[in-house]
């Protein structure tokens, strides 16, 4: 996004709650209907003006759901709570499960060396959480994450030069 918009615009993109996958998808869709590219020949000041008021707009839309949903939801979450607190201990949960099953999902099918990164990583990551439990180590559990992600980059790099 720097290449193409400056440092001004992204960071006026970082302040902004959104995502750069959607805000480059917008100014893409926004450059396309002027007949350019993002970066191509055809991307002149005019493409530009175009795509960061595209971008700008779908911040500004993120700031406006986020204002209206987060007091609903809190208000949801605050119910749910009074009638099941097992309910809402699960909630997180749940969600770090499904975000983290989704990415992980999503590599698997790339390659073996992919997958066999996946099950290093789980392992390696099952193997921290067992040993903060039955050794009581608190701060193992908060590091466990970064350990596997660690471990995973150095197999990745044995499994790539061999």
């Amino acid at each position: 996004m720097l290449a193409l918009f400056g440092t001004p615009a992204v960071l006026v993109r970082i302040g902004l709650i959104g995502s750069a996958a959607a805000e480059t998808g917008s100014a893409s869709i926004s450059a396309s209907t002027m007949g350019a590219a993002l970066g191509g020949e055809t991307y002149t000041q005019q493409v530009f003006g175009v795509a960061f008021m595209a971008m700008s707009l779908s911040g500004a839309m993120w700031m406006i759901c986020t204002l209206i949903m987060t007091p609903l939801l809190k208000k949801g979450g605050n119910n749910l709570a009074k009638r099941n607190p097992a309910v809402m201990a699960l909630v997180p949960t749940a969600a770090l499960l499904g975000a983290f099953s989704a990415l992980t999902i999503a590599e698997l099918p790339k390659s073996n060396v992919h997958m066999i990164l996946v099950f290093i990583s789980a392992a390696m990551m099952g193997l921290c959480l067992y040993l903060a439990k039955t050794l009581q180590l608190k701060w193992l559990k908060e590091w466990a994450l970064g350990i596997s992600i660690v471990v995973s980059i150095i197999a990745a790099y044995f499994l790539h030069t061999a």
